[in-house]
């Protein structure tokens, strides 16, 4: 049994009560190996299902949110009165799982100055951080982060700073299998996503002893690994390019 199987299930269609129970059961064009599957529903689990179907269910059936959908015989009802995508199911379950088992990540970070003229305001300093996760309760399950720093780039700039930096975030392996089942079961060209890179250019412009300029610009290589386009749903978003400004004023 596949996730999505589990994100589908209709009631008297694959969860059906049969005396003081419930079964489930799923045809074999709905499985992995093409075997028609049926199994009881957890006896441990009966109390939260007869809950659910009894107080809950029925309670969001009635919510007519702005995105509401009909809901026929869903199983599972959003907090909007709509049937729940896979894609919610999955980050409830992800955000469960964290309360229940808890979530933790390891990092690192280096920051060090590595040459400084003598006798001169001028200094190279570099840094990277890299972050790790576990991916099976986690959208980003790795990055890294590394660049280059320049103080008193230009005579008479003392205390300006220019940068050049680069980015990478690994997309879990458990997201990238959620997009893969989605395409193969809706059969339908869905992005898979992977990995998003960047690279960016600053500049820290000293106006005033008081007063700092950092004008950004950031290029964005697939988006969030590569997410769908909302426009072109068979297609990721593309490459962006993103241009700020920050200011600090000291008082």
């Amino acid at each position: 049994m596949r996730r999505r199987n589990i994100t589908t299930i209709k009631i008297d269609g694959h969860l059906r009560r049969l005396g003081d129970s419930w079964i489930i059961t799923f045809a074999e064009n709905e499985t992995k190996t093409g075997a028609a599957l049926e199994f009881p529903w957890p006896e441990i689990l009966l109390p939260c299902l007869e809950y659910w179907l009894g107080r809950w269910r029925p309670i969001l059936l009635q919510r007519t949110g702005r995105w509401a959908r009909p809901i026929g015989k869903a199983f599972w009802v959003s907090s909007h009165g709509s049937p729940m995508t896979q894609q919610s199911i999955y980050d409830r379950i992800v955000k469960r799982t964290r309360e229940a088992f808890g979530n933790f990540s390891v990092y690192g970070v280096v920051d060090q100055m590595v040459w400084r003229q003598p006798d001169g305001p001028r200094s190279v300093g570099v840094f990277a951080r890299a972050m790790g996760a576990p991916a099976d309760r986690n959208l980003i399950d790795a990055s890294l982060n590394a660049g280059v720093s320049l103080k008193a780039p230009m005579p008479g700039r003392d205390n300006d700073t220019v940068g050049v930096g680069y980015g990478w975030a690994h997309v879990s392996g458990q997201a990238s299998a959620l997009d893969q089942d989605t395409a193969t079961f809706n059969h339908t060209a869905f992005p898979v996503r992977s990995a998003e890179h960047f690279v960016e250019v600053t500049y820290q412009y000293q106006a005033a002893p008081w007063w700092q300029l950092q004008p950004d610009f950031q290029y964005v290589i697939n988006p969030g690994g590569g997410i769908q386009n909302p426009q072109h749903t068979s297609q990721t978003v593309g490459d962006e390019a993103v241009f700020g400004l920050r200011t600090t004023i000291t008082f």
